[in-house]
């Protein structure tokens, strides 16, 4: 992958974090949320770029995928703190 590249996809990454943070919701019983469909878009396109970059066996791929599937399968939400760190 060319720098130039490289660095257009990591654009498009964040701009689709933005996108993601900006469906972020809150109510009286739970953390921050945002939109599920949204977010499996996002770990999706993170996961391919993690591939590409370091190959699905690096710990980066293993971790985001654990962090987001844990939020997004078993709790339903997703603290957006714990996105941000992570991108």
């Amino acid at each position: 992958m060319y720098l130039k590249e490289l660095s257009r996809r990591i654009q498009q990454l964040v701009e689709q974090s933005q996108v993601a943070l900006s469906t972020k919701r809150s109510d009286q019983y739970t953390c921050d949320y945002v939109d599920s469909g949204k977010l499996a878009g996002l770990r999706a396109s993170v996961l391919s770029f993690i591939t590409m970059v370091y190959g699905k066996e690096h710990s980066h791929y293993s971790e985001f995928n654990q962090l987001l599937m844990a939020h997004m399968y078993t709790q339903n939400w997703i603290k957006s703190q714990s996105l941000r760190g992570l991108i």
